[in-house]
This record gives structure tokens, C-alpha cells and sequence, in this order.
């Protein structure tokens, strides 16, 4: 005869299973809710790799892009602007590398990330043994050095003839603002871009980012007095001069009064 206990436990481990099954048919998701959980994820998806990814990547070649580039406009165009451009480019090279080296007199080296290959600033592969001169991954980072000069660079170059652009009418004096909304802009977003995918600290960025000032503002006082208002002048904008700035005299000429009665 079988003891009543035992058909007690039975039946209570049979409604254990009953309720662990009917629990794991409600956990498991519908069609439509496999759906709409996949598409958040399609969305984030489609944004890195078709907007972010390539925004990244562009801003990566920074700035061994502009520098060719504006050599080759140099070239094509003879402006000395864009020639004067990619000295100052050189010059910013060379200012990093000296404040690295500065830096790490003073402080030590700093550990750099593990993948540096992949945020390299410019070119990743050195051609015809350059290396010494492309190898932008010292601190503090280049890239934002390099790019915060040159945007420094040219909103000055906008400021020189801010005057002419508010002599010229209506239709160019809001030009100089224009420029330097885009240039904030173009900072902004290659600095996220910067933490986003190399993962560059603030104190890092923002030693990058005064530095590259000072000296963006120095190289380019440099220029004009060496070079000339025309080694900045990207627009071929005309010049503004006062007519007595010479200290000559200025004559003014009249109309012939025995003319009138004629």
C-alpha cells in the first residue's frame, strides 16, 4: 500500500513543473516583441556605421589632410595664402613635438593607449621614412593640438578682415560670424570624436587645447609680420586704407566754376 505522503509530494512536484513551465512560456517574447527590440539596436547600428563611423574616420586623417591639401591648392592656385597655410602646419609639428618633449622632461612620460595605431592623428602608414616627423602619438594629444591651432589660424585670418567684410554691405558682414560658429562647431565634435573613440582624458584635451591656442596665436602674429596681411588673406579680399594714414596731404578736386556757364 503506498504511503499518502508520497502521493502528496508527487502531486506537489507535478504543479512545481506546471508553474515553472507557464512561468517560462510568459518570459519568452512574441514575434512583435522581438521586433521592436531589435530595432533600437538596427537604428544604433545604422547610425554608427553610416554617420559616426565615417565622421571618426574623416577627423582621423587630421591633419596630414589639410596639409596635402593645401599644398596641392598652393600648387594649382599659386595663392601664397595656402602655401604660408602649410608652413604653418609644419610649424605646428614641430611646436608639439618640442612642448612633448618639454613635458616629458618635466613630468615623465605619460602611458598611452594600447591600440595608438588606430588613433594616430594623420596618415597611418609613414611613407618614404617620415616617421620622425608624423609620429603624432606623444602627449599631449596631437590631434586636438593640431587642429585647434589651425582653427585658431583661421578665425584670426577671419578676424583680420573682419572690416572689410562689414565695408563690403550687408551680404558679407555676417560672414565673420558664420566662420566662427563652423570652426567651434568643427571642434566640438572632433573632440567627441576624439573621446569617443580613443577615449583621451579631459586633462589631456585641455593642456592640448591652451597650448595649441598660444601657439596658434603666436605663429600667426608671426606670418603677417613676416609675410604680409596677404599670406592670410584665403578670400582675396581687397584692403582698406585711410587716406591720410601715408601723412601726405590729400587734395580734393573741383568742378571748373567758368564751366558751369558755359
Amino acid at each position: 500500500m503506498e504511503c499518502p505522503c508520497f502521493s502528496l509530494l508527487k502531486e506537489g512536484a507535478d504543479a512545481l513543473y506546471l508553474i515553472e513551465i507557464e512561468m517560462s512560456t510568459r518570459a519568452q517574447p512574441t514575434v512583435g516583441q522581438q521586433a521592436d527590440n531589435k530595432q533600437p539596436s538596427s537604428m544604433m547600428n545604422f547610425f554608427t556605421n553610416a554617420i559616426l563611423s565615417p565622421i571618426v574616420e574623416l577627423y582621423s586623417l587630421i591633419p596630414d589632410s589639410i596639409l596635402f591639401g593645401s599644398l596641392l591648392l598652393y600648387v594649382i592656385t599659386q595663392n601664397l595664402s595656402y602655401g604660408i597655410f602649410s608652413l604653418f602646419i609644419f610649424e605646428t609639428i614641430l611646436s608639439h613635438r618640442l612642448l612633448s618633449w618639454i613635458m616629458i622632461q618635466t613630468f615623465g612620460p605619460q602611458p598611452r593607449s594600447a591600440d595608438s595605431i588606430k588613433c594616430r592623428a594623420g596618415f597611418k602608414t609613414e611613407q618614404l621614412d617620415v616617421k620622425r616627423m608624423f609620429m603624432h602619438n606623444q602627449y599631449p594629444s596631437y590631434a586636438i593640438f593640431s587642429l585647434t591651432s589651425i582653427g585658431t589660424y583661421l578665425g584670426l585670418s577671419t578676424y583680420q578682415f573682419s572690416d572689410t567684410f562689414e565695408a563690403m554691405g550687408s551680404e558679407w558682414s555676417g560672414r565673420s560670424m558664420t566662420a566662427y560658429i563652423f570652426i567651434g562647431a568643427v571642434l566640438l565634435t572632433f573632440i567627441l570624436a576624439r573621446m569617443y573613440a580613443c577615449s583621451e582624458g579631459f586633462s589631456e584635451i585641455a593642456v592640448a587645447f591652451i597650448f595649441a591656442i598660444a601657439f596658434g596665436f603666436a605663429f600667426f602674429k608671426l606670418n603677417v609680420l613676416l609675410f604680409g596681411e596677404e599670406a592670410v588673406n584665403f578670400l582675396g579680399l581687397p584692403y582698406l586704407s585711410e587716406k591720410a594714414a601715408n601723412g601726405t596731404p590729400i587734395y580734393v578736386c573741383s568742378a571748373d566754376p567758368s564751366s558751369r556757364n558755359k
